[in-house]
Order: structure tokens, then sequence, then C-alpha cells
């Protein structure tokens, strides 16, 4: 390590202690599978505050200063801004005040491409999830009765994931646990169904 002036030796603190500080958090939550807001690395905004209104932009300026109040954005900013700061000292050449001008910058950027990376992650996995409109057409299984006067409980099979529904039927036939259902409609995220069982009987008669 070459000779650091002293005025520069607070930095290299800094370095350090962001570079560990910031790569316990990135190892927390990679061991963590990137659990959402309660974990570390989650895009927790403190407070749970809606930006989006202030000063009656309608969230124009809120995209840019919202990752600044993402846990995500100040654990990657901390251990990119270390590192680069470490390695800049000790294997190049150059100097001090453009080792912490060049960390500051690469932090900022290394924060805001993870935050915006993560946030279109989620926001795509958020797109591709189970909607009513997925629902509609699919066979289910009856686990608690249904009939025209009671409601029940169905169990369906949507894209790999088993999404279970209060249900109801608008027909005089009542449905017993255990009978196929094939669901018609969503109303008020409740499932309209008809009796699948009873169809296929009919169809075979």
């Amino acid at each position: 390590m070459r000779h650091t002036p002293a005025w520069g030796k607070p930095l290299l603190v800094a370095y350090i202690l962001s570079a560990i500080a910031g790569g316990i958090l990135v190892a927390a939550s990679a061991l963590l599978g990137g659990e959402h807001d309660s974990h570390f690395g989650g895009d927790t905004h403190f407070g749970d505050t809606d930006f989006d209104d202030i000063g009656g932009h309608e969230g124009v300026h809120s995209d840019l200063y919202l990752p600044f109040l993402s846990l995500r954005f100040w654990t990657y900013f901390a251990a990119t801004f270390g590192a680069v700061g470490l390695l800049l000292t000790n294997f190049t050449s150059t100097v001090e005040p453009i080792i912490a001008i060049v960390s500051l910058v690469t932090g900022v950027l290394a924060g805001f491409v993870t935050h915006w990376a993560m946030k279109a992650i989620n926001q795509r996995e958020s797109d591709g999830g189970v909607k009513e409109e997925h629902l509609v057409g699919k066979e289910a299984r009856v686990l608690v009765g249904v009939g025209p006067d009671r409601e029940g409980k169905i169990r369906l099979d949507v894209k790999g994931e088993l999404v279970d529904m209060t249900a109801f039927t608008q027909e005089s036939l009542a449905l017993n646990p255990g009978d196929r259902a094939l669901v018609v409609s969503i109303d008020e995220g409740k499932a309209n169904i008809v009796s699948l069982t009873a169809m296929l009987e009919e169809s075979t008669t």
C-alpha cells in the first residue's frame, strides 16, 4: 500500500467501513433470497410515505428521489463506494480527491442501477402473476360444498399455483366437496361456477 496523506486517512477508513457494511448487507440479502421490505436489500421506503403528490407535481420527480429512500440503494452504494475506493487506493496511482469522487459516482450509479433493475424484475413478476382472467374457464375442485343458497370454496391450479377461492353457483344443482367445477365468471372476487362433474355425466349418457 502506498503512503496515504494524513488528510486522506479518514477517507480510507470510510472506504473500509463502507465495504464491510455494504458487503454484509449484500450477503445477507442474498442469503435471505431477496425478500422484500422486511429484510436487508428490500425496497423498504422509510415511513412508507407516499411522495407522488408532493408539491402538486403528481409524481414527476418522485422517481428521482425515491431510490434514496430504499435500503437496497444504500446497500449497494456502500458496497460499491467502499470497494472502488479501496481498489483505487491500493492498486492505482490515482490520488485523492479523485478517488473519492470516482467512488462516490460509481456507488450512486450502482445503487440506482440495482434499485431500478430489481424494481423492473418485481414488476414483471407481478404482471406475470395470477389474474382474474386466468381463472375464467378453468377447472376447479370443490373444497366446501356450494349450492344455490350457500357459498363454498374451490381450489384451482393456475400457472403452477394453487388458488383457493370463495365460490357460488347460479344453478339449482348443488356441488359437493370433491366435485369438479368449471369457473364461468368472476364476480367481486368470487368464482361463479357450474358443475363440471354433472356436465361430464350428462355427456356420457
